[in-house]
């Protein structure tokens, strides 16, 4: 190899991860502007969250008020919805990895015909949180018109963080630390 082609291939290799290096920051800001662009109509950040009673399936009733102190994720979803189909497990996957004493984490099942319908996507889907039976007027007042809406409460009761549509295992952890 002559001087001069040692002295281009350090510059190309620079060159390169420059460019990948840009092309990461590009692809970062992207997603972040188009997560935040979809999520305007959601509840602010560092708004106090909507009271919330809700039936779960096994039957009791399960209040946002009772996780105070605690962060708190709420899982919104719609049985017949195909992008809950894949998130869903990564509910299960925060659930595993974070204690209930630390975390509490709720699946709030919105837009269905019958219970029934919640309760076979909370068994096919091996949800391992409490899954709540939430009605139009939830719906409504947690801004929720596309599926999966999660939001996330800090101990103080005040919304914290929103997103809509799938979110990796990791984007919700780091989004619940």
């Amino acid at each position: 190899m002559s001087s001069d082609e040692e002295k281009k291939a350090p510059r190309s290799w620079k060159r390169k991860a420059l460019s990948w290096g840009l092309q990461l920051l590009l692809m970062v800001v992207v997603i972040f502007v188009v997560s935040e662009w979809q999520a305007r109509h959601l509840l602010a950040r560092s708004t106090p969250a909507p009271a919330l009673v809700l039936p779960s399936l096994d039957g009791d009733q399960v209040s946002l008020a009772d996780a105070r102190g605690k962060t708190v994720v709420l899982y919104f979803f719609a049985p017949w919805c195909s992008v809950c189909n894949y998130s869903s497990h990564n509910i299960v996957a925060l659930r595993n990895a974070r204690s209930a004493d630390d975390l509490a984490i709720y699946a709030v099942g919105l837009a269905y015909n019958r219970p029934g319908d919640v309760a076979r996507f909370a068994r096919e889907h091996e949800l391992n949180v409490p899954v709540l039976l939430g009605d139009s007027d939830v719906q409504r007042r947690f801004n929720v018109n596309s599926f999966p809406t999660i939001y996330i409460i800090d101990g103080d009761g005040e919304v914290r963080d929103r997103v809509i549509g799938y979110t990796t295992e990791l984007g919700l952890r780091l989004r619940s630390l």
